[in-house]
């Protein structure tokens, strides 16, 4: 993997782990219940996107197989550490939840990158006309 992804990918979990090291969360008014399982996924899977931009522009070549699952495993293990590091912050819990939360966030930016962006331009469609 190319330095600048490796950076990206370190400095990413970085905020991610200072967030998690915060005993309070910053308050905001929900507009529905749950909205924090989405700022998981929307996290996760900015995190999932860089770990799979990271991989397709590397110099190497890898399965699509692998294309797809490695930034999901990784995005979900980091979920996972992610949880359990909170366990041990001051007013803070590990759920299961956010982990799967996580995961799906991963999941579906990995969909949206294999399956819908990546297939486009390598055949050269798009938004032309």
């Amino acid at each position: 993997m190319k330095w600048p992804y490796v950076i990206l990918i370190v400095a990413y979990c970085g905020g991610i782990f200072w967030m998690s090291s915060q005993p309070r969360t910053p308050e905001f008014t929900r507009k529905f219940e749950h909205e924090d399982k989405l700022l998981h996924a929307a996290v996760f899977a900015g995190l999932a996107c860089i770990v799979s931009m990271g991989t397709r522009y590397s110099n190497r070549r890898f399965s699509a197989r692998w294309q797809f699952w490695f930034p999901v495993i990784f995005a979900g293990l980091y979920g996972v550490s992610d949880e359990v590091h909170q366990a041990f912050v001051p007013h803070r819990y590990a759920a299961v939840d956010d982990v799967l939360a996580d995961t799906a966030g991963a999941l579906f930016v990995q969909w949206l990158l294999c399956f819908r962006i990546w297939p486009r331009q390598a055949t050269g469609g798009g938004d032309e006309g």
